[in-house]
């Protein structure tokens, strides 16, 4: 699993990667809000910061997994600090064919 942390007080965030042992830290304006309809999000959206450990992105600021050939099908979930309140889930799937592995798509199950 991989545990996306925001800290709304210290506009900071990171994650650890279990696949390379990483600690990724999220650049930017980082924190929790809630959208017009009500529903809590992330910024930088959670999804998008873990796609970017998978698959380079020079403005996300973010390293690429150079244990890209292990990953695995696995979840994640964003948190906040200090609450540890669970504000989104989902999970990453890794499509495995005969000759290759990839792409890796990272969906979000909750909120939707």
């Amino acid at each position: 699993m991989i545990r996306v942390e925001y800290d709304n007080e210290h506009l900071s965030g990171s994650f650890h990667c279990p696949f390379c042992g990483n600690l990724i830290e999220l650049a930017g304006n980082v924190h929790t809000y809630s959208d017009s309809q009500g529903i809590e999000r992330t910024h930088p959206d959670a999804r998008n910061s873990i796609y970017n450990h998978f698959h380079y992105d020079k403005n996300a600021f973010i390293a690429e997994c150079p244990a890209i050939d292990r990953v695995d099908d696995t979840s994640w979930e964003a948190v906040e600090r200090p609450t540890d309140r669970i504000v989104a889930k989902g999970r990453i799937v890794v499509e495995v064919g005969p000759n290759s592995r990839g792409p890796i798509v990272v969906l979000q199950d909750e909120p939707q």
